[in-house]
This record gives C-alpha cells, sequence and structure tokens, in this order.
C-alpha cells in the first residue's frame, strides 16, 4: 500500500518551505476526481496491485494508471496523496499530485499531462511546479512528469502492458502456482511457453503467468513483444505475495 509522508517529513517541509502536506487520516485520497458535468470520477480502476479502486479524471491519466499496474519496479500507488499547500510569488497556493509511488527505494510524485498542455503552460505556472518539485525533493523525493510522449517511445512496452491488463482477473491454481515456482526456482529463467506447460495449463497458462507479474510474484521481459519465447523470472520477494495471493 502507498505510505503518505510522515509526520516528520511534514514538518521538514513546514520549517524548510513554510509549506504544509495535508494528508487524511484515513488514507484514502485527499479529494474526489470530478468530471465537472456529472459530479462523479470520470474513471476508477480496479487495481490488483493496490487492493483499491484508484480514480483518474482523463483518458490519459487512465493509460498512466496501466503503466504503474504493470511496473514491476513501482511497488504501490495511490491517486491524488494530499495537497501540497505553500507560498508562491508571495501568495498562498496549493499542488495536489496525480498519484504517488511506492518504488523499491524511494517514493515520487507524478503530474500527469498531454505535451499539448505542457506547451501552453503559462511561465508562472510552470514556476509553481519547478517549485512543488524543490520542495519534494528537500524531503529525498521528486515531482516527475507523465505524457502522452512516454507512451510513444514505449510503444512496445505499453502494448504489453495492454495485454498483461486483460489478463489481471486470472489466477492459477495452488498446484499450478506450486509447479510454476519449483520450475523458475530451478532452471532461474525461463519462456513463457515453458512455464504454461510447467503449470500444465496450454490454453490459459501464459495468461495466468501474466497475471502474477501484475501482483509481482514474477517478472516477464516487456520490452519485447509479447511471445511464446519472452523471458520470465521470478521477481525479488515473491515468496511473501505468494503468501499474500494464498492468504486472499
Amino acid at each position: 500500500m502507498f505510505k503518505p509522508l510522515t509526520k516528520k517529513q511534514a514538518e521538514k517541509i513546514l520549517e524548510a518551505y513554510d509549506a504544509r502536506m495535508e494528508v487524511l487520516e484515513n488514507g484514502e485520497p485527499i479529494r474526489t476526481v470530478f468530471n465537472g458535468r456529472r459530479n462523479r470520477p470520470v474513471s476508477l480502476y480496479p487495481s490488483v496491485k493496490c487492493d483499491r479502486m484508484i480514480a483518474s479524471e482523463s483518458y490519459l491519466e487512465r493509460r498512466a494508471i496501466r503503466w504503474l499496474e504493470v511496473d514491476s519496479d513501482v511497488v504501490s500507488y495511490m491517486d491524488q496523496p494530499h495537497t501540497l499547500h505553500f507560498t508562491f510569488n508571495g501568495k498562498q497556493t496549493r499542488y495536489t499530485p496525480d498519484f504517488g509511488i511506492n518504488r523499491n527505494r524511494h517514493t515520487t510524485y507524478l503530474e500527469v499531462k498531454y505535451r499539448r498542455d505542457l506547451f501552453k503552460m503559462e511561465p508562472d505556472e510552470r514556476k509553481r511546479l519547478k517549485r512543488a518539485r524543490a520542495i519534494y525533493r528537500s524531503i529525498g523525493s521528486n515531482l516527475e512528469f507523465f505524457t502522452d510522449l512516454r507512451l510513444k517511445v514505449a510503444s512496445t512496452w505499453h502494448e504489453n502492458a495492454i495485454e498483461l491488463e486483460k489478463a489481471r482477473r486470472l489466477s492459477p491454481s495452488p498446484a499450478a502456482l506450486a509447479s510454476l515456482i519449483a520450475h523458475l526456482e530451478t532452471i532461474k529463467e525461463s519462456s513463457l511457453q515453458d512455464c504454461a506447460g510447467a503449470m500444465s495449463d496450454p490454453d490459459l497458462g501464459a495468461a495466468r503467468v501474466m497475471a502474477l507479474a501484475l501482483r509481482r510474484i514474477v517478472r516477464l521481459q516487456l520490452d519485447q513483444p509479447l511471445g511464446s519465447q519472452t523471458i520470465v523470472t521470478l521477481e525479488d520477494g515473491y515468496r511473501l505475495r505468494i503468501k499474500t495471493l494464498r492468504s486472499a
């Protein structure tokens, strides 16, 4: 689960930048995303990785969620984790990141924007976001931008992510999972086809392996088109996640 800033981190922000962090005590998003017409979230995504609904307010945010869901370096994430209040140009302002992300060793925050909107951004708004980024960096974090350019540059990765997302509701039987783990522990690296064979499930075995990748039990090579020879390895910490999967 995504971990919000600690009280000590928030105090550090206040001391250095005359800023404060508004976080809900129940760990929920700081505000509900509305579409402005029907007073309801534009999209709610049932995250396998986070075991909760994730809200988005644009098509690009929905695609960013897919990216975060599939990226094996992302441990957990949440929508709108807090609101940052700070002073800019002598006035109080606030900023709410679209997503907070826990990676293996650090936390980052994500602003999702189309490139065309970045190009249209007023100079003061650019400076305001730079100020917010400086505040995050002061606590060892960062503010990153997710644009449609990322999807274009890494189009193969994103196409593979779509295929993994389609398989997210599948899960192997306990016996099939045990056979797959034994197979990968023995040879360390295998193909998607051989993993399906190890599970004795030639029809849905490959899709079930993809679903296990979303649960960070196995890792797939996603920079090449998915196929029978796609490389599969075990993720670090997979045993703990298997226990969680079995107890769910």
